[in-house]
């Protein structure tokens, strides 16, 4: 809503702008009752004008560049939106750990693997993929109970306090399969590293607010809608057109 308001309140400034400048530009000359005066005031209204042209386009400028700044975020946020759902996480989650994969070389976009094979683990595991979780000191019964957030969390976390080796090698590609090659590097850090750049995240800004991704959704939904009405307007005219110009043929 703040980037449809913007065009009408910048357009209703520019003109009040230029309107009270010029008329208070008048009434000066009016006032100095001379012709010397009149001149001044005539010459004060000119540049006041073509001084107020120029607000008026930086203004317009400034106008361009929030609707630009504002279509792009969206963008980015239903992005967001969409590729969290996928993995069935939230978006704050999914914006934390895309920051943390990206330190380390990889990015939420290739853990869709991982995430299905933990959510098809956590409900009906192989015998290795229990003794891999018992090797977490994670039970099946607590894992049975998790969130999806909860038990990459949890998997991670306990891999990163293991020592490296072909055990931790074993368990990591038994409960994450590709991942584990994905996040070699994340793994080799520790858990109170990965919640520093967790935090960090948080402290540059860089995580959306929920609200902000969901409003982010809804404004590329309604651009698309806006789109296919036009493409619709466009075809049915097509359409109209089509048999007349046939036979014009």
């Amino acid at each position: 809503s703040a980037t449809l308001e913007v065009t009408p309140v910048l357009a209703g400034a520019q003109a009040s702008l230029t309107e009270q400048l010029s008329g208070e530009a008048s009434k000066a000359g009016e006032a100095a009752g001379q012709e010397g005066g009149a001149a001044l005031g005539s010459g004060l209204v000119k540049g006041i004008a073509a001084g107020s042209v120029a607000v008026a386009g930086a203004v317009a400028g400034v106008g361009a560049a929030l609707v630009s700044t504002a279509g792009k975020t969206a963008e980015y946020g239903d992005q967001i939106d969409k590729a969290s759902q996928k993995l069935g996480v939230s978006s704050t989650f999914y914006q934390e750990w895309e920051a943390v994969l990206q330190h380390s070389g990889t990015s939420m976009d290739k853990m869709g693997g991982t995430f299905k094979r933990l959510a098809t683990a956590s409900q009906d595991a192989s015998a290795d993929q229990q003794a891999a979780f018992e090797k977490l000191g994670l039970s099946m019964e607590d894992v049975s109970k998790m969130s999806p957030e909860e038990l990459f969390t949890n998997v991670v976390s306990g891999l990163q306090g293991m020592e490296e080796g072909s055990e931790r090698t074993a368990v990591a590609t038994e409960l994450l399969g590709k991942g584990a090659t994905e996040m070699g590097a994340l793994l080799n850090t520790s858990a109170e590293d990965t919640q520093v750049m967790i935090d960090t995240v948080h402290n540059l800004g860089g995580v959306m607010s929920g609200d902000a991704v969901k409003a982010s959704a809804r404004y590329q939904d309604s651009l698309q809608d806006m789109q296919t009405a036009f493409s619709g307007v466009k075809n049915t005219i097509g359409a109209q057109l089509l048999p007349v110009l046939s036979d014009l043929m």
